[in-house]
């Protein structure tokens, strides 16, 4: 027989678990249209072993993380160092009419931004790119290093 004092915190854990499994489900978006089209325009790194391209359904909640719209993210692996990667980016999206107002004060960014207001009509599209924190299977890579670009769009 079950004790008495035990049912409250089960059914507390049930209601927990219920109300999360309802905000996930409620607040999570898949990305956009636009973004997921602005994720193709993004070239694949020359030195990468591996590239994914993910349009998974995120939980975007506004009041905690002002998110509007869910992100493309791509994650892929490489040897080289994260000054190639920044430049090579830097490079070709400037170069495809992104801007970026990432300042450089005393050397290379651990993260860069990039945005295009005329990729698609009443849209800005933003590019964050950077080195990815932890992952577990790391090792997976070998040496490889994984790093992340993450594209968003939204309505103006």
């Amino acid at each position: 027989m079950l004790r008495a004092g035990i049912i409250l915190p089960i059914l507390l854990l049930v209601v927990f678990g219920y109300a999360i499994n309802f905000a996930n489900d409620k607040f999570s978006k898949f990305p956009s249209e636009y973004t997921q089209k602005a994720a193709t325009y993004i070239p694949r790194y020359p030195m990468s072993s591996a590239w994914t391209v993910s349009n998974e359904k995120k939980l975007c909640l506004y009041y905690l993380t002002r998110c509007t719209e869910s992100a493309s993210v791509i994650t892929f692996a490489t040897q080289d160092a994260w000054g190639n990667i920044y430049s090579y980016y830097r490079q070709y999206l400037q170069g495809a009419g992104w801007a970026s107002e990432t300042r450089i004060v005393t050397s290379i960014p651990t993260s860069v931004v990039f945005y295009n207001a005329n990729l698609f009509q009443n849209m800005n599209c933003e590019v964050v790119i950077g080195e990815k924190d932890f992952v577990i299977g790391k090792d997976s890579h070998g040496k490889d290093k994984l790093y992340t670009i993450s594209v968003t769009c939204f309505q103006n």
